[in-house]
């Protein structure tokens, strides 16, 4: 045993020795030892390598313990559905917000590409979408306590683990929250057997750049002839093409504005739509909005802890800062952080210990919405190329402010006007207005354990966490929307919750038969409160963000406030027999304060068993198969639910409104009393090994969630309380849907010798999403590019049948809607068309609509590949999606020309003249609202990999060390979110679960180089 851990001790010294994993977990096997190790006893416990296995991933393997609800578990006894990640994955990643260190976890999580604004967060599903209507996100716990905060808050260097509940066995002792999924979170404590402090200081410094290149678009030299054709064409089908050409070349300028060239603005193009080969750009270096609405980001981040102990008392400490400049000169974030956990044993039955934590953010956020002109990717994106960033007189120069610098473009340039965003420049408004979050978050954690016999323990735990964030929006007065008076939008939110439960364990060991019975009761409060308040007049110049330094309120100040509770008892008995034999039974029972009294209570249950083959005395002697060395057969099934449909929506609601200046209030939704919280039937079954002397071992499970009494807002006739526009609605448990799918994970040893080691983990899901049942009276919803219908999934598109370009005259061919005519006679623009037998329209409002895939995919999952050579480690993440598809609609926007904006390169595919075979109808302005609209034509292929981080890393010898007086030493260099590869240059497949695209903040790649000493 001495030998084993040592050459263990070896082994996470070759890994990078710092945070490898918490205290009931150990990364790898054991290893021989070639050379002496460092003294552990310097080094925290959750540092140190311990006895039991798992692998570097997702903690999989048989032995070892888990945390799980309300508790820790050994993994051979777990007959649910769990992932847990150690300390070690993320210790050497630049996370900044603790939802990162998800992606790719394990297989069943899904999560978006995260957001290039620092402190943003990736979305995060669990075992696909569990409502419609209502949240979908998981639960998050941290250390036993629902946390209600920003994972942007929590230091992710304080992590030891974090665990992924994800059937009813392991979520339904959280009953009505558990639908989604739950995530734990365990933060570190100190250990009881480092006599003397054990300090450890981390820090990273690194640089942050874009990640995704922008859409190829055509440049100056080509947008000049493409805007005339898409004229000229536009009057040929307009006007019959009476001199077409002579108006187009006379006129292109004027619907242009800017003359970007050294040339008249009637010889820019000939009469055929060429660009007078004369033409220089007179300022080449100010048309490109990407690299100037961009700057070099920069990262830098420091924790220091200290963790200790003795027999009577442990304690861990810890204060950390992180300071991230975006790539964009409008975004940065700032958080310090610090947390003490302490643990005392007051006497040999007593047991006590508290857990404080407390951070500041502050952060400036560049604004995204999708369409608004402030946003800069969409600015960037989407001005043509002969705009500048800087106004430039007839000659080129500069225009000059008062004091003496270069004067921000808006859209009139030397008299002439763009005809694109006239007025607004997102550069320079981005920079003068203010976009500013700050927010607090404290909270604690204390627990007090009584042993009141020696089979028996009472545990309570109480929690508290409060969470503030005050928002400030200002709009200057001299360009934008806050133009010309200047505006100011000020809010603040506070989020309070408490939690408070008792807990009774009783565990009996006797004669290989093993019970472990849990019995408690919870009660959860969480008040929600804010106020906003809009302001327009400025009075004093400067970014003041004082509401008094205004003079006009623009809207009438607003406020909220929600409270919410939920009592519940809650009960669990675990049982094996020789550690052969497993069964799980819980059951909580919740009172939820957002539902009506006799709608307010509701059983949640969980049942699960597993099998231990491997144990068997018939496997032992009779199988025999030396390759095989652990297999256990699992299954569980229960009921949890999801609260998150509405603020008591069962009381209906009201909002103001005034008629002829007289102030009331109108319904807003109609009350019921009936509705409750949406229902989740949860079946897993699993099958977990360990082969070849666990060189190779896994998983593989299938799971059917079935979700019940889905919430909808179902619009009333006027005999229900509705109104003739039908605006009013009820929410109502009217609706199903089902989950299924299956899930497998992989870790091997491909190379195992003294000096070197590689470990792989391959995980793989697959997802199958289906709605059941909709409302009588709504049987399908159309939303955008979906339609909710029995027998699709949430994510399927509905869209009109777009079916290429007819090779005549470039005409964008439509299936023709049955139902949508002209055999009537009535009159119509553009005649339907029937070619080669199949008949066509040209016209989207006669087009036929249609199911054209889903966004969901077939396949997706996660490649882990962890190598060691001597002190060296390389550990390299990848994501993967195989199938589903993408709606492209900034593409869209890129292939829809409009006088001002910019083109997709891929135009130069477009229709040109009769018989070109093309799936890129001609440039028409005219007909550009049929040519473009929506339809099938703007899906893509959504098959992707994501290189999402490398990581290399350097642990120095114990020689080094020891002239140091260090416990332990690593460097490392890391690339976060380093590429992806997919079907479009700059598309982001993963930024959002329904497979659509924005104009959002294109996620960032991170490199640093970090240093974590252990003293």
């Amino acid at each position: 045993m001495k030998t084993k851990i040592l050459s263990v001790t070896i082994v996470a010294l070759f890994l990078g020795a710092f945070p490898v994993v918490s205290d009931a977990q150990q990364q790898g096997p054991g290893r021989s030892a070639s050379k002496p190790v460092v003294d552990t006893s310097k080094i925290p416990i959750y540092q140190r390598p311990q006895k039991w296995k798992e692998d570097s991933s997702n903690v999989r393997t048989i032995e070892g313990v888990v945390v799980v609800a309300y508790g820790a578990q050994k993994r051979s006894a777990v007959t649910g559905a769990i992932a847990q990640i150690s300390d070690s994955q993320m210790v050497r990643r630049p996370v900044t917000n603790l939802a990162e260190a998800l992606t790719g976890a394990a297989p069943g999580i899904q999560s978006t590409l995260s957001s290039g604004q620092p402190g943003g967060s990736p979305n995060i599903r669990v075992r696909g979408f569990g409502s419609i209507s209502a949240g979908s996100s998981p639960l998050i716990v941290v250390d036993g306590i629902v946390y209600d905060g920003d994972l942007a808050s929590i230091n992710a260097a304080d992590v030891a683990s974090m665990s992924t509940l994800m059937d009813a066995a392991s979520a339904a002792l959280y009953g009505s929250r558990g639908s989604n999924g739950v995530i734990l979170i365990t933060t570190k404590k100190g250990s009881a057997r480092n006599k003397k402090p054990a300090v450890q200081f981390k820090t990273s410094q690194g640089f942050s750049e874009r990640m995704l290149p922008e859409y190829a678009r055509v440049n100056a030299y080509e947008y000049y002839p493409l805007m005339w054709e898409f004229y000229r064409n536009g009057l040929v089908s307009s006007q019959g093409g009476m001199l077409a050409d002579k108006y187009a070349t006379e006129d292109i300028k004027s619907m242009l504005g800017y003359n970007p060239f050294n040339v008249p603005d009637d010889k820019i193009v000939d009469g055929e739509g060429k660009l007078n080969p004369n033409a220089k750009l007179l300022y080449p270096d100010d048309l490109d909005w990407e690299k100037a609405s961009t700057r070099k980001g920069y990262r830098q981040e420091y924790t220091v802890s200290f963790n200790g102990g003795n027999e009577t008392a442990d304690y861990y400490a810890s204060m950390g800062y992180i300071g991230e400049n975006g790539y964009t000169p409008t975004s940065d974030f700032k958080r310090w952080n610090g947390r003490v956990n302490a643990n005392a044993r007051i006497s040999s039955k007593v047991k006590a210990g508290l857990n404080v934590y407390g951070s500041s953010t502050n952060t400036n956020q560049t604004p995204t919405s999708s369409n608004a002109y402030v946003n800069p990717f969409m600015f960037a994106r989407s001005m043509g190329p002969i705009y500048p960033v800087y106004a430039h007189d007839a000659t080129g120069a500069y225009i000059l402010d008062d004091n003496g610098k270069p004067k921000y473009d808006d859209g009139v340039h030397t008299g002439s006007l763009r005809p694109f965003a006239l007025g607004r420049n997102a550069l320079a408004e981005g920079l003068l207005n203010v976009n500013y979050l700050t927010g607090i978050s404290l909270g604690a954690r204390t627990n007090i354990d009584v042993a009141l016999h020696k089979n028996l323990k009472f545990t309570s735990n109480i929690g508290l966490d409060q969470e503030t964030t005050e928002s400030y929006q200002y709009m200057n007065p001299i360009i934008g929307d806050g133009a010309p008076s200047g505006a100011l939008t000020r809010g603040s939110d506070v989020v309070r919750s408490y939690t408070f439960n008792q807990l009774l364990n009783y565990t009996k060991r006797f004669d290989g038969h093993n019970i472990e019975a849990l019995i408690g009761h919870e009660n959860y409060d969480r008040k929600s409160s804010g106020t906003s308040a809009s302001v327009r007049g400025q009075i004093a110049a400067g970014n003041n963000l004082e509401l008094g330094n205004y003079s006009t309120s623009s809207e009438m100040p607003n406020s909220y406030s929600i409270a919410k509770r939920v009592e519940s008892y809650l009960s669990r008995i675990s049982y094996d027999f020789n550690e052969t034999y497993f069964a799980t039974a819980s059951v909580r029972r919740d009172g939820n304060s957002f539902f009506a009294t006799d709608k307010r209570w509701a059983n949640f249950w969980s049942v699960g068993g597993a099998w231990r083959i491997s144990k068997e005395k018939f496997f032992q002697e009779y199988v025999n198969l030396p390759y095989l060395n652990e297999l256990k057969l699992k299954a569980s099934y229960g009921k949890v639910g999801n609260d998150a449909v509405g603020s008591y929506a069962y009381q209906g609601g009201y909002m103001s409104n005034n008629n002829a200046q007289e102030p009331g209030y109108i319904y807003a939704v109609i009350p019921n009393k009936d509705l409750t919280w949406e229902s989740l039937n949860n079946l897993n079954l699993g099958i977990e090994f360990s082969l070849f002397k666990d060189r190779i071992s896994g998983y593989v499970q299938y799971f059917d969630k079935q979700s019940t009494g889905l919430v909808f807002a179902v619009p009333q006739p006027l005999s229900g309380g509705g109104t003739p526009s039908g605006v009013y609605s009820i929410w109502q448990n009217i609706g199903s849907m089902y989950n299924r799918g299956w899930e497998a994970s992989v870790t091997g040893t491909v190379l195992q010798t003294k000096k070197a080691n590689w470990q792989m983990v391959l995980n793989a899901s697959t997802l199958e999403n289906k709605v059941t049942k909709m409302p009588e009276t709504n049987k399908e919803i159309v939303s955008g590019t979906k339609k909710l219908s029995v027998g699709h999934s949430v994510y399927d598109f509905w869209l009109i049948s777009y079916k290429g370009v007819d090779p005549a005259n470039g005409d964008a061919l439509f299936v023709l809607d049955p139902k949508n005519t002209y055999d009537d006679g009535a009159p119509y623009d553009y005649p339907d068309k029937t070619i080669m037998g199949e008949r066509y329209t040209t016209t989207v409002a006669r087009a036929k609509y249609d199911y054209h895939g889903s966004a969901i995919p077939d396949l997706y999952g996660s490649l882990r590949n962890d190598v060691r050579y001597k002190n060296f480690s390389l550990n390299v993440l990848f994501t993967y999606q195989i199938g589903g598809l993408a709606y492209d609609g900034l593409y869209a926007t890129l292939m829809s020309p409009t006088f001002g904006q910019a083109v997709s390169a891929d135009i130069a595919g477009r229709w040109k003249q009769t018989g070109d075979q093309t799936d890129i109808p001609r440039m028409d302005y005219g007909r550009s609202g049929d040519f473009d609209g929506s339809s099938s034509r703007w899906l893509i292929s959504a098959t992707s990999l994501t290189v999402n981080n490398i990581n290399l890393g350097y642990s120095f010898e114990p020689s080094v060390l020891k002239q140091l007086k260090l416990a332990g030493l690593q460097t490392y260099l890391s690339v976060e979110n380093v590429y992806q590869f997919s079907a479009r240059k700059g598309m982001n497949v993963l930024q959002s679960f329904n497979g659509t695209t924005t104009n959002g903040f294109v996620p960032r790649r991170v490199y640093s180089l970090g240093v974590v000493a252990n003293l």
